[in-house]
Parts: C-alpha cells; structure tokens; sequence
C-alpha cells in the first residue's frame, strides 16, 4: 500500500474478504489512541464543558446546578466506550457509504465495478491511513505527555480561543489535511481504477470528488453546531 499500491489493490480486488484486516488495524488503532489520551482528554473535556455549562447553570439554585455539573463530567470510562463504539459505528458506517458512492457513480461513468471489490478497496482499504495516523498521534501523545493541540494544518487558522475554533469552517477544513489525506486519496484513486477499471483521470476525479462530499459532510456539522450556538 506505500510502494506499490496498484498491485496491492488489484490483489485486494481478487480477494474481497480480505476487508476485515484493514477494518481491524483502524479500530484497533483508534482503541489504543483513545486509552492513551484518555486521561488528558478527560482533563480538558470537563474543564471545556464547565466553562460552556456555567452561563447556563448560573440562574439555576446551586443544588441543581451542581447536579447539572457533576452529571455533564466526561470519565476515562465513559470515554473510551463512547470513543471506541461510537467511533467503530461511524467508521463502519463511512466504509459503507463510501463505497457506495464510488461503486455507482463508477456504473454510471461506464466502469465495471462490483460491490464486494468496491468494498474492499476502497472502501476498507483506501482507510488504511487512518491507521498510520492513529499510531503517530498516539506516539506522539505518549511521548510528550499531552494531546496534539491543533490537528492537521489548523494551526494557520487557530485564533487561540477554542470556542472561536470549534465553529471556524477554515479551521475544521484545515484539521482534516495532513500527509495521511494525501495517501488516503491515493489509495482511493488506485482502488477506483483497479476495482472499477475506469482510466485514470476519471479514477482521480471520482476520489476527490468522494473526498470532497466526506469533508463537505463534517464541515456542514460544523457549521450546524456553529448556528445552534449561535441562537442559542
């Protein structure tokens, strides 16, 4: 998948099956960062969630607003479950619709794909990143002791104040472009052209295009957490 990344998806394609494994190291991956981190995201979760709370529970009489607090606090427990299944759901999920994507929209631009192949390739195998990404961060976390501040390249739109972050498009934009986007896009590209046998260009152009419908995907969230806030 580094070097020779058509070979590895034609033989992908020729065993479908082989889905499990790719799905195996991004959930496993996503477990161990998660444990990691848990303590240091724990920490700064509730000191986050005390500071949004805390405007809404000031009228409240200070039994029920201590109630309110306590219940809103985040637990490694609580975390890693929510994490790991929660995360394993969405990914699951993400496999499958992308795959989907990809296998009708190659039908429709005269490829030749079948779901299983599609599946496998580019929809499990295209993720394969993910993996590699999960282990760096949680190298890095381990060894420094602390959460990576700013993903991706966030950190050229970072304004310094997390709540202005949280709701800034460029800034979500941003934290989903690192190395890794660039091999996931690669990988999905390859996977296209090998499961569907679609030329080149239109291989490329369908997984950017598919790329660009994920990240529109997590920007409108974004953006509909940021209007939410807003009115609220």
């Amino acid at each position: 998948m580094i070097d020779r990344p058509t070979q590895a998806m034609a033989a992908v394609t020729a065993r479908p099956r082989s889905w499990w494994l790719p799905a195996l190291l991004v959930l496993s991956s996503l477990a161990l960062l998660t444990v990691v981190s848990a303590p240091q995201t724990v920490a700064l979760t509730n000191e986050r969630q005390a500071v949004i709370l805390k405007p809404i529970v000031a009228s409240l009489p200070e039994d029920q607003a201590a109630l309110v607090m306590a219940r809103s606090q985040m637990t490694e427990r609580k975390l890693v479950l929510s994490a790991v299944l929660g995360g394993g759901v969405v990914m699951a999920i993400g496999w499958l619709v992308r795959a989907g994507v990809v296998h009708l929209s190659a039908l429709a631009l005269g490829g030749q794909s079948t779901w299983a192949g599609t599946f496998a390739a580019a929809g499990v195998w295209s993720m394969l990143p993910d993996f590699a990404r999960n282990l760096v961060q949680t190298l890095v976390i381990a060894v420094n002791g602390r959460l990576i501040e700013h993903q991706g390249l966030s950190f050229l739109a970072a304004s310094g104040d997390w709540l202005q972050d949280g709701t800034n498009l460029l800034y979500a934009f941003l934290a989903g472009i690192d190395p890794f986007t660039l091999w996931h896009l690669i990988l999905l590209s390859v996977a296209v052209a090998v499961a569907a046998k679609l030329s080149t260009g239109k291989s490329i152009t369908l997984a950017v295009v598919t790329w660009a419908v994920f990240t529109g995907s997590r920007l409108l969230l974004v953006a509909i957490s940021s209007a939410l806030g807003t009115l609220g």
